[in-house]
């Protein structure tokens, strides 16, 4: 054993419901998740939008946190939902 500790890791399903089409929210995810050295993917659907992020549970947290409170501003959202997946080891 090295003794190296690393953060223990999950992945979220989140759904967001409300107005984020159409207001630059995929680019916003993206760029949020990067900075927060998450990895996953993001779609609109038409309740919405879809994100699955995977990385360290504090990162998830923050930015389950950020992308309500920095939401591009004619965005709104109605109804965040989270779900607990299987990790998958994404890349990007």
């Amino acid at each position: 054993m090295t003794g190296v500790l690393t953060a223990k890791q999950e992945r979220w399903r989140l759904r967001v419901q409300g107005v984020v089409q159409g207001i630059g929210f995929r680019p916003f995810v993206w760029r949020l998740a990067r900075e927060l050295g998450l990895t996953g993917w993001v779609n609109n659907d038409a309740a919405g939008a879809q994100i699955e992020v995977e990385g360290a549970i504090a990162q998830l947290q923050q930015f389950q946190q950020r992308l309500l409170v920095e939401l591009p501003a004619a965005g709104r959202c109605d109804r965040l939902q989270q779900e607990r997946l299987t990790l998958q080891g994404d890349r990007e």
